[in-house]
């Protein structure tokens, strides 16, 4: 793996540290750009997952996209909720239940 792949993935492990420690109070932007904790359950597993997104709003609804940075194969988070639409997500200090 590159070392600047290495970096970016660091960061964003570091990002979200910071954002769960932190319970929200530091860790709503990353680079300026806002982010969420998405909690899912594991379909393998039945642990709850957690990630780090960057989200977008359309009214009363939060968006994610799952690009998995380019890859050809989706991000394990979004074969979690394929498996199990029930999810939390926690914007900042704000925890909710939802439906993805």
């Amino acid at each position: 793996m590159k070392l600047s792949t290495q970096v970016f993935l660091a960061t964003l492990k570091a990002h979200q540290t910071i954002y769960e420690s932190s319970h929200g109070v530091l860790g709503h932007r990353l680079l300026g750009m806002p982010t969420l904790l998405l909690r899912a359950t594991g379909r393998k597993s039945g642990r709850t997952r957690t990630n780090a997104l960057v989200y977008g709003r359309d009214g009363g609804d939060y968006l994610v996209c799952g690009s998995n940075g380019g890859h050809d194969l989706p991000p394990a988070w979004a074969l979690n909720l394929e498996a199990n639409p029930d999810v939390e997500i926690q914007v900042g200090v704000r925890r909710m239940k939802s439906v993805a």
